[in-house]
């Protein structure tokens, strides 16, 4: 039997299986830039969104911080 448990707090971390967490936090910047690679192979040519669902930093520094890694990334991928 499945048992989804979802975090929606902090103090919902120890109990819980796993966690979304921000880009760079969950799976550093090496790892997102095998992902992008991994979109380029395919030549996708379309939006990558950066979802909310950190349950320690706020909606604001999360994404912030997505777009940051993901933007460091895209440089070096790119080399700019």
């Amino acid at each position: 039997m499945w048992r989804v448990e979802f975090v929606f707090e902090k103090s919902d971390l120890p109990s819980a299986p796993g966690a979304f967490r921000a880009v760079g936090y969950g799976h550093g910047a090496a790892n997102w830039q095998a992902i992008i690679h991994a979109y380029m192979d395919l030549d996708y040519d379309g939006i990558l969104s950066i979802e909310n669902e950190e349950p320690i930093l706020t909606g604001e520094v999360d994404v912030e911080r997505a777009a940051y890694v993901l933007k460091n990334v895209r440089n070096e991928i790119l080399g700019s």
